[in-house]
Parts: structure tokens; sequence; C-alpha cells
């Protein structure tokens, strides 16, 4: 993956704009992702990057959203659907990033699911499918590495990681 890191400074934006609602800091947002739609070279598959960058742009645009020109709209849409892609062209193929049992699942099925939530009504069909497929594949994660005493197979830091990006879809 290269250039990730610019999107996500655009989600990085969210916490000062919703303390005081400041343009400037939706304008620095959707400035970033400009520069992402043109410079970002995602994986070949969703991974970790790519599945936590859904999530973040997901929550990010739940809020601007109504805030936006419809310019501003356009390009978080067409980042936010390259991401939606990738998930559905890794999803199709069963890649081990989404049906593994260890923390990539939650991570990738859990942000691009939250992804696919925030896209419900802008691309219904793309993100009904993504929704199918992040609610079938995270079983594997969550049947097999969350115990019975509420632990986790991998050790309490991957059960925060994959938690973080899984609990927000989840909810």
């Amino acid at each position: 993956a290269f250039r990730l890191h610019v999107a996500s400074e655009a989600a990085a934006c969210l916490g000062p704009w919703l303390s005081g609602r400041d343009p400037a800091w939706l304008a620095r947002a959707t400035r970033c992702l400009a520069v992402a739609d043109r410079s970002m070279i995602p994986g070949h598959q969703t991974h970790l990057h790519e599945g936590m960058l859904g999530g973040q742009l997901a929550l990010a645009y739940d809020a601007f959203q109504p805030a936006l020109t419809a310019a501003q709209r356009t390009v978080w849409l067409r980042v936010m659907e390259r991401l939606l892609d990738l998930y559905l062209d890794t999803a199709r193929v069963s890649a081990w990033t989404v049906t593994a049992n260890p923390n990539a699942n939650p991570v990738d099925n859990g942000g691009s699911g939250l992804l696919a939530l925030c896209l419900l009504n802008e691309m219904p069909g793309k993100a009904r499918e993504a929704l199918a497929f992040a609610r079938r594949y995270v079983w594997a994660w969550l049947d097999y590495c969350q115990g019975v005493d509420g632990g986790n197979t991998e050790g309490a830091q991957y059960w925060q990681y994959g938690m973080d990006n899984f609990l927000p879809f989840a909810l």
C-alpha cells in the first residue's frame, strides 16, 4: 500500500472539527482526500491498513456529510468507493485477510463493513454485497478467537486491536 496515510489524515481532522465545527478542518480533510485520490495505491487486496482506513473514513464522512459541498462529497465518495471495491474484490475470492481467524479478520471486515454501512444510501448494491461478506466472514474470528471467559486467543493487544475495528461495525 502506498500513501494511504494521506487519506487517514482526512479522518484525523474529525476530532478538531467536532470540537468547534471550524470549516477549515473540513476543507483540510477534503484536500487530503483529493491528494489521496490522485496518489494512493492500495494493496492488491484489503489488508490491515485498508480495513482500518475504511472504518476511519466511514466515521468521518458520516459526521462531515451534512456540511460537504457537492464537489467535496464527490471526492470523499470516490476514495471510499475505491476502498469498498477493493474489499469486494478481496471478499469475492475469500482471501485469507478476510476469512482468517486472527486479527486481520475483524480489522478488515469491521472496517470495510462500517464503510459499507456508511455507503448504503450512496451505493446500495455494492454496500449490500460488502455487508453480506463482512457479516459472514467475521464469524471465523468471533468463533475462534473469543474465549468463553471473554479473553482472546491472540492476547490482550490483539483483542483490543480487533475489537477497536469490529465494535463500531457491530454496534
